[in-house]
């Protein structure tokens, strides 16, 4: 019985297949940390502790949850004493306190503490 040859295209085309195979697990170069956190969740591509840690601390770099502008000028002041003074004039009465008596601490005499041992 003789073995069946097989063609040098054969070879070539499982070689690719098993390359595609591998490929497939690659992360893409160009993907940033969000994109690569999110494809380890899909199972795009396996877990690697480093990388994971390392796109968790990059997060806050590369998509920030907030981004504020602010511009300060003269009539920012004025606008903001405004709206102090308007906050002051409504404002309530200031809560009724109550007043304590000071009472002064004195030893007992003749008691002793006892601590159980």
């Amino acid at each position: 019985m003789r073995e069946e040859e097989v063609s040098p295209y054969e070879e070539i085309v499982a070689h690719l297949e098993k390359i595609d195979a591998m490929n497939r697990n690659m992360v893409p170069h160009d993907i940033d940390a969000y994109g690569y956190l999110e494809g380890v969740l899909q199972k795009r591509w396996p877990y690697e502790p480093e990388l994971a840690r390392c796109a968790r601390e990059l997060l806050p770099y590369q998509r920030p949850k907030l981004s504020v502008q602010v511009q300060v000028g003269e009539r920012f002041a004025e606008r903001l004493e405004e709206v102090i003074q308007r906050r002051l004039a409504r404002s309530q009465p200031p809560p009724k306190v109550i007043e304590g008596k000071l009472i002064e601490a004195r030893p007992i005499e003749g008691s002793t503490f006892r601590r159980r041992i």
